[in-house]
């Protein structure tokens, strides 16, 4: 008995529910909850899910458009200075960056598992990279990730037990596994700078 039929055994349809939800209020959601930190990726596995995967694709798209634009205007507006100042805190730091080298960059950051989704538009943002082109390459880069990941997803939720669901599930284990360790090393990396700092004061 797969996952499906043992929810629906006791009384509860899980995808009859997700899919009754509203795709506008699913694409308002998704068009502000990632400038606050939410995290991209649960917002594409949740529409592959919730909907069908035009409708899914065509509002994590529209969603995705609105956050990037919103993001670029605000990181360019009196918010800037704070903006900054909580980067620093965060120990990223801001390239300056011109022609073929903001393209790498830009790629690197959205293909890369790295830093949050917001965080990636506010270094983006603030390297000088022109509008234009931070948005193509954020949709044409986050949009065939979304499409992949809504696709698995919605094969995953039809049939878990099968043997595409096996390797998406294996795959989604090793990057949580990869993205662990990359925080545990940087969280190392930083008590280390911090403890060398206080060592060189105290000399």
């Amino acid at each position: 008995m797969c996952i499906r039929d043992r929810f629906h055994s006791v009384g509860y349809d899980w995808r009859q529910a997700l899919e009754a939800n509203n795709p506008w209020v699913f694409f308002l959601a998704m068009a502000t909850l990632p400038a606050l930190g939410f995290p991209i990726s649960v917002c594409y596995i949740y529409a592959g899910i919730s909907f069908e995967p035009t409708v899914a694709i065509t509002a994590c798209i529209a969603a995705l458009t609105i956050n990037l634009s919103s993001g670029y205007l605000i990181t360019h507006s009196i918010f800037k200075k704070p903006i900054e100042a909580f980067l620093a805190r965060k120990n990223w730091t801001v390239p300056k960056l011109s022609g073929q080298n903001q393209l790498r960059f830009a790629f690197l950051m959205r293909t890369v598992p790295g830093p949050p989704f917001f965080i990636q538009n506010l270094l983006l943002t603030l390297a000088g990279i022109p509008f234009w082109t931070y948005l193509w390459l954020s949709l044409a880069t986050q949009g065939t990730i979304a499409v992949i990941v809504i696709l698995f997803s919605r094969n995953l939720s039809q049939d878990p037990q099968s043997p595409t669901s096996i390797i998406i599930i294996s795959m989604i284990i090793l990057l949580f596994v990869a993205k662990g360790a990359q925080t545990l090393r940087k969280r190392f990396k930083t008590k280390q700078e911090t403890n060398r700092t206080s060592t060189n004061k105290k000399t």
